[in-house]
């Protein structure tokens, strides 16, 4: 048994990719001692393996903040079972089936109880190397979620953040998206279809709503409403979860613009490589890309969530008008 520490506060960004997860932890980053470090659940792949670019634009292997945290963390990165965690990691980036058994708490496999405590001991030492109250983690998968929710060390927060469907399969569906995270510019952001993006889009997103029954304190934000009035949204959604903004943080926040300050992030939208301040602004290129015959395709497999989250029968009034960060490429 490992002795308990106090636990560590980690606000959870949750939902399906390409819904504004990179932005929503930019501007969580006004507010004091809230802390965005990326997708956490890549480091092992995109960081330790791949060795691919951190947003401050060093390799992960040369990032002064993520060696400093390796180090407060094992002594060094080198003393992990690299293989085993990324290994690891990409079962629960891909497999969704883990979650009823997560939710039930049964018995689980060695290696994920091994994996939940290296990732225990990753958001302590960042904590302790930034000073930070509360990590932002925009890792977005729910079997990830749930396996560090149960560890009395990490006390976890959920916002779930969703986004129309339609514009979703439209971000998936665009190809030849250079990752600006891996040097060379040859590798590309993966693209799913129509149909597949729809059905994994509702699977995702439905997953969050059996996080009630594990009282995981949980709040719920749509993109659409977060570009609309950013000060307005993440004060709501913080309340909700038992945490507050700042003053400060509510001036910031209404300015229009969103800064990337000096954050160390791993993965996520390519926003990240594109300088330190940048406007907030919805896209719904969608609207106008979108066939029609796709867009009733999309409709007609995600109404039941579409329903719930309003974007069918309650139109979001005034969107269109107030707002900033364009997520040309993809919204991760």
């Amino acid at each position: 048994m490992r002795p308990l520490r106090p636990a560590t506060s980690v606000l959870y960004i949750g939902g399906f990719s390409r819904s504004g997860s990179t932005l929503l932890a930019y501007l969580l980053a006004n507010v004091d001692g809230f802390r965005p470090v990326g997708e956490l659940l890549e480091l092992w792949t995109k960081g330790l393996v791949l060795d691919n670019l951190c947003s401050c634009g060093e390799r992960f292997s040369a990032c002064p903040f993520w060696t400093s945290v390796g180090e407060r963390a094992f002594g060094s990165w080198n003393r992990t079972n690299v293989d085993e965690l990324a290994a690891t990691s990409i079962a629960l980036a891909t497999n969704a089936r883990l979650v009823p058994a997560l939710l039930a708490r049964g018995r689980e496999p060695a290696r994920l109880t091994r994996f939940r405590e290296h990732t225990v001991r990753v958001y302590r030492a960042i904590s302790e190397v930034t000073g930070c109250s509360v990590i932002v983690d925009s890792s977005k998968g729910a079997s990830y979620a749930l396996l560090v929710a149960a560890d009395p060390e990490v006390r976890l927060r959920v916002i779930h953040l969703v986004r129309d469907s339609r514009g979703v399969v439209f971000s998936w569906t665009k190809q030849d998206i250079v990752k600006p995270d891996v040097e060379g510019g040859g590798a590309t952001m993966d693209t799913y279809g129509t149909g597949a993006t729809a059905l994994r889009w509702s699977y995702h997103n439905v997953l969050f709503e059996f996080f009630r029954l594990r009282r995981i304190p949980l709040a719920t934000m749509r993109y659409e409403e977060l570009v609309a009035a950013p000060a307005v949204e993440l004060e709501r959604s913080l309340r909700r979860v038992g945490l507050a903004a700042d003053d400060v943080a509510r001036r910031t926040l209404a300015s229009g613009s969103v800064s990337l300050g000096d954050a160390h992030t791993i993965g996520g939208n390519p926003m990240r490589f594109r300088g330190r301040e940048q406007p907030v602004r919805l896209d719904d290129e969608w609207r106008r890309g979108v066939p029609s015959d796709v867009r009733r395709r999309v409709t007609m497999l995600t109404w039941p969530l579409l329903l719930r989250y309003g974007y069918l029968g309650t139109p979001i009034q005034g969107m269109m008008a107030k707002v900033t960060l364009p997520h040309r490429d993809v919204d991760s």
